[in-house]
């Protein structure tokens, strides 16, 4: 018969024993899930990153956040790829990039709005605010309320680097953290302007003609809309994504990329 004490000693053991083992499993679990490559995603493309987009596969966890977000994250390694929208971005040493879309960058009015064509030097008024009313231009719909992206968003940034250049937003304006929020404010109010990707274009705003080009498919494609963005690939070394970035741009890669970026044409590599 074990002596008592000897009796919990053994019991002690063999519970850090059960609790290593357990341990043990759980890690190994943890290991087998533990996704082969996480991508970031921005939101002007949170289309992609739905499960029904048949772009990743059970190995890729996607997350989405603005197009800056999305490349601190890559930077800081909590990533090994990012999907963003909008000019070429500005990457730490050791990460490459590649265009795998090309994307109009579409501005948009309610509606009742008929305004246009408009040139670029039109849209700067309109957003810095030198432009205050649509009278400007022969509508009666009031002041205009220019609505901004957020600071981060590639969508923000073309428009600083190729109608704002260098001039600051009008102050007040409202910011909209997602493209989808751009359209519902623009589609409430008569007096809004805003701006989006052209993928997420949709029924109830009046795209503007800038430049007499309309951001359609066809001009986005042919290249002849004046306001062009990329959707680039920023990754790190490693098979994943290269083998990602393999997948994106291969022809299955394009068709599914083509159901959810409709206005998207494939930039060269």
């Amino acid at each position: 018969m074990l002596r008592p004490v000897l009796a919990v000693a053994c019991l002690v053991w063999a519970m850090a024993l059960s609790g290593c083992h357990e341990a043990a499993e759980g890690e190994s679990l943890a290991r087998r899930q533990d996704p082969a490559l996480r991508v970031a995603i921005s939101s002007s493309l949170a289309d992609l990153a739905r499960p029904s987009s048949g772009l990743w596969g059970p190995g890729v966890a996607v997350t989405v956040s603005s197009d800056e977000s999305a490349l601190d994250s890559l930077a800081m390694g909590y990533v090994d790829a990012a999907v963003v929208w909008g000019p070429l971005p500005e990457l730490v040493e050791g990460l490459s990039v590649e265009a795998i879309a090309s994307d109009a960058l579409a501005f948009v009015v309610h509606p009742s709005n008929q305004t246009g064509p408009l040139q670029v030097e039109d849209l700067r008024g309109l957003f810095t605010g030198r432009i205050g009313a649509w009278d400007a231009f022969g509508q009666s719909v009031g002041s205009v309320v220019p609505v901004m992206r957020e600071k981060g968003a590639g969508t923000r940034s073309l428009l600083e680097s190729l109608v704002l250049k260098g001039e600051l937003p009008a102050s007040g304006a409202p910011i909209a953290a997602a493209d989808g929020a751009v359209l519902d404010y623009v589609s409430a109010n008569p007096g809004a302007v805003g701006y989006v990707a052209a993928a997420n274009l949709r029924e109830g705003v009046r795209a503007l003609t800038i430049e007499e080009r309309r951001p359609e498919p066809q001009r986005v494609r042919e290249g002849e809309y004046p306001l062009m963005g990329g959707v680039w690939f920023a990754y790190r070394s490693a098979p994943e994504a290269a083998a990602l970035l393999e997948r994106l741009v291969s022809d299955d890669g394009r068709g599914l990329l083509g159901r959810w970026l409709a206005a998207a044409e494939w930039a060269p590599r």
